[in-house]
């Protein structure tokens, strides 16, 4: 960081309201005392993204790589942008995405892959906004960016789940 550079303290929004116009400036980086970090976002998949869906960046749009959100498609599933902190992200709205630190509420799916485990690292699931098992604890993960699950989910449970989990998506 240069001199020059400040750190923007104040915002326009809430970490969970969304706007139909760029309030912050997207891609704009907010970050809270505790070390919880969060990104401005459009989302631009087809459909809207609820609370504790992880949202992902698409390899085909390299010029807005790091600033437009989608579900997961199966040729980005190493691009996690992070989790959706509103209720409701509309498609072509702008809203919070938290990129690193602890959220109770991530949507983790267990039954297509088998029980996640405290400490398993999640990845993204091929045409859903929820994570699933990925690497087992103590194994190196297989992408950069990713969430911690912080508790366990059985293998029984056949709808997204909201799971505390650490979000590691810098």
């Amino acid at each position: 960081m240069t001199a020059n550079m400040a750190v923007r303290q104040s915002f326009f929004t809430a970490l969970t309201e969304t706007s139909a116009t760029d309030k912050e400036g997207v891609g704009t980086i907010r970050r809270t005392q505790n070390g919880d970090t969060y990104k401005w976002v459009q989302n631009k998949h087809s459909a809207a993204l609820t609370v504790g869906q992880a949202a992902f960046h698409s390899l085909a749009n390299q010029a807005t790589f790091n600033t437009l959100v989608y579900d997961c498609a199966a040729a980005d599933l190493g691009c996690m942008a992070g989790i959706v902190m509103a209720t409701s992200l509309a498609v072509d709205y702008f809203g919070w995405i938290q990129i690193f630190g602890y959220n109770a509420s991530v949507a983790v799916l267990a039954y297509q892959v088998g029980p996640v485990i405290s400490g398993s690292w999640l990845k993204g699931t091929d045409s859903l906004a929820t994570l699933t098992y990925g690497v087992a604890l103590g194994t190196a993960p297989i992408y950069t960016r990713g969430v911690i699950a912080l508790e366990g989910l059985a293998s029984t449970v056949t709808v997204a789940t909201a799971t505390k989990c650490f979000i590691q998506c810098l």
